[in-house]
């Protein structure tokens, strides 16, 4: 169960423009968050987009059911540090329905995203056991509510 709390107000800005809620598709990445245990909903960057880079807790919206996920915005630190990437790792635990909405999400399919506390910047991560071992400390702090704190 998620702790962090979603208030409206933090320290740390969310967005240029103070948005806290956007609406994105889905599309196709490169398998990389599957390949470490982390599989993500790659998404299109909206138009006029102007998140601070950086890894967040965020709430997801598909076809009617809520998720808690962790959200990251910032360079693809493994495949190709200048190509800018929005991607959304779903946290459990899924019930059956639930479950059975996201194995069933294609690409092009529209979610909402509400955005929450501020987790870190990116960081320069070299391997895929190092990026493996930063997004488990990143969910931990987010489940454990330290990002409270910040």
């Amino acid at each position: 169960m998620i702790k962090a709390t979603f208030a409206p107000t933090q320290k740390k800005p969310l967005t240029k423009s103070g948005v806290r809620i956007f609406s994105s598709t889905i599309k196709q990445g490169f398998g990389i968050g599957r390949i470490i245990g982390y599989p993500t909903l790659n998404l299109v960057i909206p138009d006029g987009f102007a998140l601070v880079s950086g890894v967040y807790g965020c709430r997801v919206r598909i076809k009617g059911d809520l998720f808690n996920g962790i959200l990251y915005y910032g360079p693809n630190v493994i495949v190709d540090k200048k190509l800018i990437t929005l991607e959304i790792h779903l946290l459990p635990p899924f019930t059956d329905k639930r479950l059975s909405t996201f194995s069933a999400l294609t690409e092009k399919e529209k979610i909402a995203v509400f955005l929450g506390v501020f987790i870190r910047k990116p960081m320069a991560l070299t391997s895929l056991s190092t990026l493996q071992k930063q997004i488990s400390l990143d969910i931990n702090k987010l489940t454990n509510g330290v990002v409270n704190k910040l």
